[in-house]
């Protein structure tokens, strides 16, 4: 399966959490309540996380995901190699940041 960049990032992500707190990828699993195999696949961007699957993983992790919505800049290849009508391209882009408590 071929990775977007939104899989991608949120592999990373998640491995980035894990590793912050010492969590093996079977104890992140058993708390999340998903398989090992799963937690792998999410964090090599093989896997898109299911929205439920995402906020148990963070849950677990005592963070939240947090998206927002801003213009779209030039190196992101979210279009890939759409061309856009003059005046009718997407007006934004997915960011994602990581709130502790």
């Amino acid at each position: 399966m071929s990775s977007t960049r939104l899989v991608t990032l949120l592999g990373a992500a998640v491995r980035h959490q894990r590793h912050l707190r010492d969590l093996s990828q079977r104890q992140l699993a058993a708390l999340a309540e998903v398989s090992q195999a799963a937690v792998a696949r999410i964090e090599r961007g093989e896997r898109a996380p299911t929205i439920p699957v995402l906020e148990r993983l963070l849950a677990a992790m005592d963070v939240q995901l947090v998206v927002g919505v801003e213009p779209l800049d030039a190196h992101l290849d979210a279009l890939g190699s759409t061309t856009w009508p003059p005046g009718r391209s997407p007006s934004g882009s997915t960011r994602l940041a990581w709130t502790s408590y």
